[in-house]
């Protein structure tokens, strides 16, 4: 998801591997549907935070918290454009360019 003109939630993992490719100088480009746009942060925030201890311990020893996020909140600093349904846009464009679509239908 999409979260505002500055973040994106993607799967695990997807963080380092846009962080490398900068470091690289290799352009990073999200493919996504333009629906994917939500600013419900607290939604975003409750699952990157998500505590799932029963997955690794069904007993987890005390004192232990064991934190197993499915999603990474990545900076749109990282992402080249944006390819989706509705063009291809600079990140930065993107939510302005769904909000224009939003208005014409």
């Amino acid at each position: 998801y999409i979260v505002d003109s500055k973040t994106v939630l993607c799967t695990s993992g997807t963080n380092a591997l846009l962080e490398q490719a900068r470091l690289r100088n290799i352009p990073a480009y999200l493919f996504t549907p333009s629906w994917s746009f939500d600013t419900a942060e607290e939604l975003i925030k409750s699952i990157h935070s998500s505590n799932v201890p029963n997955t690794i311990w069904s007993s987890p020893p005390r004192g232990v918290s064991v934190i197993a996020p499915q999603y990474n909140i990545v900076s749109g600093a990282f992402i080249s454009a944006i390819i989706s349904d509705i063009g291809i846009f600079p990140f930065l464009l993107f939510k302005d360019e769904i909000l224009k679509t939003n208005e014409i239908k």
